[in-house]
């Protein structure tokens, strides 16, 4: 399920290049079919098996590592698909809209889903610095201010030099354990005061 859900978001990429299409045609079927993804999610939802501690709708990337989703990490992804479609329907008033600024915001979806659902940490700090990169460019490119230019920088620079902790701790989680596996720390023995410096990183990154 969570890679049928994987595939159909990046199925949105073929529907941009659809030829002979205009842009209003594609707000109206990205509407549509966002509301189909959100929809689909929900059967994430309705099939999770709440007694299981374990994680669920486990996939094995080769390159990318193991991806899967607990109860929270759930919650997160419904959450994104959700507020997704309300996004296309702002774009009806938006007479600047072109494909580009629809590519970069499919493409935030779809990193937004593979970080949620992502249990190896390095992947997961991919994906989520991935997040920047659309970010900065449609701050700077279709931001309404004069001074957009600076705050796309600005909000690069802070939120990449805040995330320089969460690279840290995966070099002390691996030095020190010989894995950044989400799935197998969680059967690891770790210190309090490991846990205690993993802890500071994480909350020094969300905190800034």
């Amino acid at each position: 399920m969570l890679k049928s859900l994987i595939l159909l978001i990046s199925f949105n990429f073929l529907l941009l290049a659809t030829p002979f299409v205009t842009i209003y045609q594609l707000k109206n079927i990205n509407l549509v079919y966002n509301i189909f993804i959100f929809v689909f999610s929900l059967f994430l939802w309705f099939l999770f098996d709440n007694s299981s501690i374990n994680y669920q709708y486990l996939i094995n990337f080769r390159f990318l590592g193991l991806f899967g989703l607990d109860g929270f990490s759930l919650c997160l992804v419904i959450l994104t698909t959700f507020s997704f479609p309300f996004y296309f329907i702002t774009l009806f008033e938006d007479k600047s809209t072109n494909k580009k600024q629809l590519f970069y915001f499919i493409l935030i979806e779809l990193f937004l889903i593979l970080t949620f659902s992502s249990l190896d940490i390095f992947a997961f700090f991919i994906f989520f610095e991935s997040t920047l990169i659309p970010m900065f460019l449609i701050i700077g490119t279709w931001g309404s201010r004069f001074r957009k230019i600076k705050a796309a920088y600005l909000f690069f620079l802070f939120t990449f030099v805040g995330s320089l902790t969460i690279l840290f701790n995966l070099f002390y989680l691996f030095s020190q354990y010989g894995t950044i596996n989400y799935y197998s720390l969680l059967n690891t023995q770790i210190p309090f005061y490991s846990q205690l410096i993993i802890w500071c990183c994480f909350f020094f990154t969300i905190l800034h």
